[in-house]
């Protein structure tokens, strides 16, 4: 029973690698049908494509908050109470809300991973004050390397 689960597990993590990587490339050949001019850093900077120039095309909207959320907060963690709040699940069953984040919370520690080459991008933090409060953070080698993002 344990090798199915394992088996399942690998092959959820290696779709979810292929999926990344043919929507990279299928961006990058959309990109490649523009014109140079539509590339050129000044068009970008003036806001010429009316796309957000910024924004990592990578990261959902959702991701982003979280991230810029780690970032905002002052001990670089945030409680799961929160993380409900920002992935807009709090009227959801409990057990809801816990795979909901689990989920959301793999599929960025996976894009951590792929796009930074860094394990465990996001970690449970201990709480000193209530153990029964979970709480999420950056790692540190994340954070040295994440600037905030728009």
């Amino acid at each position: 029973m344990q090798l199915y689960i394992s088996v399942f597990l690998i092959l959820l993590i290696l779709a979810t690698v292929v999926g990344l990587y043919f929507q990279q490339a299928k961006d990058f050949f959309n990109s490649s049908k523009r014109s140079l001019e539509a590339n050129t850093l000044n068009q970008r900077e003036l806001n010429v494509n009316k796309k957000e120039p910024n924004k990592p095309e990578y990261f959902s909207d959702i991701e982003i908050r979280l991230l810029n959320e780690f970032h905002a907060s002052a001990n670089q963690a945030i409680s799961e109470l929160k993380m409900d709040a920002l992935f807009q699940i709090s009227d959801l069953p409990f057990q809801q809300k816990k795979q909901t984040r689990g989920i959301l919370l793999k599929e960025l520690n996976l894009k951590i991973f792929i796009i930074y080459s860094l394990k465990n991008g996001v970690i449970r933090v201990t709480n000193h004050g209530d153990q029964r409060i979970k709480m999420f953070g950056l790692s540190n080698a994340l954070y040295k390397k994440l600037k905030r993002i728009p």
